[in-house]
């Protein structure tokens, strides 16, 4: 199979009624925001 071309991803920006931000800390690249790529 061959490697796709492109990689689709998407990320959020959540803020609650207080305008907290949400952040998530991940092991390498330390906190930002929500997401992920699609498989």
């Amino acid at each position: 199979m061959n490697p796709p071309k492109h990689i689709v991803s998407a990320a959020a920006i959540v803020v609650n009624e207080k305008d907290e931000l949400l952040l998530i800390k991940g092991p390498k690249r330390g906190w930002e925001m929500p997401g992920g790529q699609v498989e």
